[in-house]
């Protein structure tokens, strides 16, 4: 299976390979890069280290496969090595060092003189000279890292090992370990291969890196300094090029491709080019194929030999379809199902929407998929096998650009299926009123005093139906105002009073907890509910639950959840989506829709014990669902840290702690390139906020519009006390978000000195965004300080303006 799994020069092939990158086999059919290899081979003979990248979709690893490396294997300038890492998979073991080493050796590691000085040294360094020296020094190595942004989905110390192991074969004659051994036995090698060691290795390499991960080469600075400084960006595809790569492949006659040759009308190619290029969109060298694949499947189907722009048919959908008819053609429904989940939910990280790979073992041992059904995706292109140099095997969706075509088309399904419920629903409802109606009219006919009954039984049943339904909705009015009093145990009963069995109230506690935590509707968790316990009440898992339930206070929370994952990773998915505080996205960046509030940051509070939130009270109490206030900066970026750890997120500032209770001597670095929650800077704020859109930031009506934010006038209460109000209680602004004007200003993460708001740069940061205490609602800068001031004097004041009006929302990095 795994052999068929790759193509060979000998195999049936396609003209126009689809998803999948061309190889050096398909050199022959390769067009449109002619210039582009050229370019990149003398760059390379010019530089020690390149840099090549590209937004995904325009052919980075064909322009490497079919054109870079079949180039140098001709010409015998350079021996190409190849090098792919896929993503971090902890079940095997091999780190990029490890992967990179196999790769130079083909898998076989040599024994040369070099062993007599260190023997059997696992270092790259090593590897490399033996292969110098089993081919008598005859060409230098090109290191060529596909796909190279792999590399940081791996641990921190794989990194450090693999950016160190390439500075010694870049920038080192001799390593120094060497040199001390030959020192105490200088007869420990022959003249002539003392020499030999002397020689330079020569190594270059060229690190291959999709465009938007471009910034993560910075982390290798320290051990390859300038790394970024010789880069070749490669271009999409010329009018010229997406010609040349239309027409020719079409021509070739040879017995090995599947489709007899044709040729396309100059309008056909024309229309494919002006689609692709439609609203001045570059011409992306993965969506000609995939448009050029589906005509040559037209070809091999239809028999036909020119392609008029009536052959063409819809070229939008092309690309949307590819996934769904690729995906009908496994015909067993059972095992189309599974391999659904496989490629939307094993092969895809939504968040940040790129590709994962994944071992066979974990293939088969989480999504259920055998090895035929593999080899049929595999035969598709929706999935590509690559063989790593341990003869092994990792799966992979074919091409980034597969990602947003198959979450576009998993969320019309589940729409769909929403939909189709709730037509079912109705179907079902006019079903039971259709029965009662038929089963009134035989009480009819049975007499006046089996009608009188039966209408005062029926009377009864919807009567103690509709208690039913009201003492439901009382349970779930009330738990607002436990919510909003921050009574845990209280809400919580009150929500298991709904719930029968313990599989019932254990998911529902798990659930209420995120949920509560995230500010989740109590309609949105429901809606997950009864798909969760009816996991947890399986039989099969019956003495799992009992383990996971069992557990003390937040244990419980992590054994369910990863219970959950076990069982049901679909499930688990969706529900690990709710969880999260709801966000609006903006491009690369995504902003919480409401302030923290009270509710959210005392369940923080009591699962660290950072603080005690009754302590720190403002003057108007505790509220939940009121912004939380009297936070500083510090307590604020600690919040969105430990959030990030909930979430299986990476932080983004790394806190030290000279002194815990001086906050003045504490020490933050951010990294804002990490995927976890943070503080937004001014100018995502402002974005968000609408900055660009309208110069005043003002929300949806005039700048004093009394349902769009709580300002002064609107926030005094009748003892001449001001004070916040609930979150998302106005109107939002057009992107969705609430409160940006007005309620409390929040934090950011910028130092205000660049604006001249503070006069040294040492604890201030920006704060932003209006609040009660204001007379306007215009969105504007202000400056708060990073550690707390002096707490109020005796005699609390009409409001405690030490931080008694700053609250914050939290940001997230997404691409």
């Amino acid at each position: 299976m795994h052999e068929q799994s790759l193509p060979t020069q000998e195999q049936s092939q396609y003209r126009y390979p689809g998803t999948q990158p061309f190889d050096k086999h398909q050199m022959d059919v390769f067009y449109g890069r002619e210039k582009d290899i050229e370019s990149l081979l003398d760059f390379v003979a010019a530089n020690q280290v390149v840099v090549l990248y590209s937004k995904s979709g325009l052919g980075k690893s064909s322009l490497l496969k079919a054109g870079v490396i079949p180039t140098l294997e001709t010409s015998g300038l350079y021996k190409p090595v190849l090098v792919r890492f896929k993503s971090h998979d902890p079940q095997s073991g091999d780190t990029p060092l490890f992967i990179t080493r196999k790769n130079v050796v083909k898998g076989k590691f040599e024994r040369t003189w070099l062993d007599q000085v260190i023997f059997d040294e696992p270092s790259l360094w090593h590897d490399i000279k033996e292969q110098q020296i089993i081919a008598d020094n005859k060409q230098p190595l090109l290191l060529i890292f596909d796909q190279f942004e792999e590399l940081f989905d791996y641990p921190d110390a794989d990194i450090n090992d693999l950016k160190f192991g390439l500075a010694e074969i870049l920038y080192t004659l001799i390593p120094q370990r060497y040199r001390d051994v030959i020192e105490e036995n200088n007869e420990v090698l022959s003249k002539e291969q003392f020499t030999q060691l002397h020689n330079p290795l020569g190594v270059k390499i060229v690190f291959s890196v999709r465009a938007d991960r471009l910034h993560l080469l910075n982390d290798l600075n320290d051990a390859i300094p300038n790394i970024l400084k010789n880069c070749y960006e490669l271009q999409p595809l010329s009018k010229e090029g997406a010609e040349d790569a239309i027409y020719n492949p079409a021509l070739k006659k040879s017995a090995r491709f599947q489709s007899p040759n044709f040729t396309y009308e100059a309008k056909a190619a024309n229309e494919i080019i002006a689609f692709l290029s439609q609203n001045g969109r570059p011409i992306e060298s993965f969506e000609l194929q995939v448009i050029c694949n589906a005509v040559e499947r037209d070809v091999i189907e239809r028999g036909l030999r020119k392609i008029t722009i009536k052959d063409l048919g819809d070229l939008g959908g092309k690309i949307e379809n590819y996934y769904n008819d690729q995906l009908n053609t496994i015909k067993d429904d059972n095992d189309r199902i599974k391999a659904r989940n496989f490629l939307e939910n094993g092969l895809i990280a939504e968040i940040g929407e790129r590709r994962r790979s994944l071992s066979i073992e974990t293939i088969k041992d989480r999504f259920g998929l055998d090895e035929k059904v593999i080899a049929q995706l595999v035969d598709t292109h929706l999935i590509r096998a690559e063989r790593l140099p341990d003869d092994s095997f990792a799966y992979e969706l074919s091409h980034d650009s597969l990602v947003k075509p198959i979450l576009k088309v998993k969320s019309t399904r589940e729409q769909k299926a929403r939909e189709s419920q709730l037509e079912q629903d109705a179907i079902d409802a006019r079903e039971k009123e259709k029965a009662t109606r038929s089963r009134l009219q035989v009480y009819f006919v049975l007499g006046a005093i089996a009608l009188v009954t039966a209408i005062l039984a029926f009377r009864s049943y919807r009567e103690a139906e509709k208690n039913l339904a009201l003492a439901r909705r009382a349970i779930e009015q009330a738990i607002k105002p436990m919510i909003h009093k921050l009574e845990y145990q209280l809400a919580l009963d009150a929500v298991l009073e709904l719930k029968e069995s313990p599989a019932q109230k254990a998911v529902f506690e798990l659930s209420y907890y995120y949920s509560a935590a995230n500010g989740i509707s109590y309609d949105t968790l429901s809606q997950l509910f009864n798909q969760v316990s009816k996991v947890f009440e399986a039989p099969e898992i019956k003495g799992q639950f009992q383990s996971a339930n069992n557990q003390p206070g937040v244990a419980r929370t992590t054994a369910l959840l990863n219970l959950l994952k076990q069982t049901d990773p679909v499930l688990f998915d969706s529900m690990s989506r709710k969880y999260y505080p709801l966000m609006i996205s903006f491009g690369n960046f995504e902003l919480a829709q409401t302030e923290v509030t009270m509710w959210q940051y005392n369940i923080y509070c009591k699962n660290t014990k950072a603080r005690d939130i009754e302590t720190t009270a403002p003057n108007w109490g505790i509220k939940g669902d009121f912004p939380v206030v009297k936070v500083d900066w510090y307590d604020a970026v600690e919040y969105a840290n430990w959030l990030s750890e909930q979430h299986g997120f990476n932080p983004v500032y790394n806190i030290q702690k000279p002194d815990t209770k001086d906050k003045a001597r504490w020490r933050v670095t951010i990294d804002v390139a990490q995927n976890g929650y943070r503080l937004p800077d001014s100018r995502e704020w402002r974005f968000a906020a609408g900055y660009k859109q309208n110069p005043e930031w003002q929300y949806a009506g005039s700048a004093d519009s009394l349902d769009a934010a709580w300002f002064s006038t609107n926030s005094v209460t009748k003892s001449w006390v001001y004070e916040p109000h609930p979150v998302a209680q106005l109107k939002p602004t057009v992107s969705g978000l609430y409160d940006m004007s007005g309620n409390v200003m929040e934090w950011c993460n910028d130092n205000p000195t660049e604006i001249g708001c503070c006069q040294d740069a040492f604890g201030c940061k920006m704060v932003i965004g209006g609040s009660f205490l204001e007379r306007y609602t215009l969105s504007q800068d202000n400056c708060g300080y990073q550690y707390p001031r002096e707490p109020p004097s005796p005699g609390k004041p009409e409001y405690d303006d030490t931080f008694s009006h700053i609250g914050f929302r939290l940001c997230r990095t997404i691409k």
